[in-house]
């Protein structure tokens, strides 16, 4: 029940901007109208499904509180996409290369549910996707990580 539950909450959220904006003491917007959610979102999801302790606002703080939380196995990530299963947490590297830049929930069929930057939101899309580099060229995402409940 815990991966239809993370599932459905994805679903649920998606479209909403409930993710889009959190202020410093400074009055800065940490997340930057939702181009910086995805680590927020899917560790929020994660909290209310019971299997981390807390949020996190960046992938490599949720990537901390995914290891420690004894609920999952790190995935070999050269796998085919026809081996993720529902429910698996997916980090990739960056469009721009850099290292843990975002994380989603595997849905099936090929897809995800992210925070989506270009969108500002959470949405639906496909385990590899193109995204706009900061030198302007289309590229494909890179999976690093895999991470699956152990349930």
């Amino acid at each position: 029940m815990i991966i239809k539950n993370l599932i459905e909450i994805a679903k649920n959220f998606i479209g909403t901007k409930g993710f889009s904006n959190y202020f410093d003491k400074e009055g800065n917007d940490i997340l930057k109208n939702g181009d910086l959610s995805c680590s927020i979102f899917i560790s929020t999801i994660l909290v209310i499904v019971r299997v981390i302790d807390g949020v996190s606002f960046t992938v490599n703080g949720l990537i901390n509180r995914i290891e420690h939380s004894n609920n999952f196995k790190k995935i070999n990530n050269n796998l085919n996409i026809s081996d993720l299963q529902k429910g698996d947490i997916i980090i990739w590297n960056s469009i721009d290369g850099d290292e843990n830049g975002h994380v989603g929930i595997y849905t099936g069929g090929g897809f995800t549910i992210s925070n989506m930057s270009s969108k500002g939101r959470p949405g639906s899309h496909a385990v590899i996707y193109k995204g706009l580099s900061k030198d302007k060229k289309n590229r494909n995402s890179e999976i690093k990580l895999i991470y699956r409940l152990k349930i």
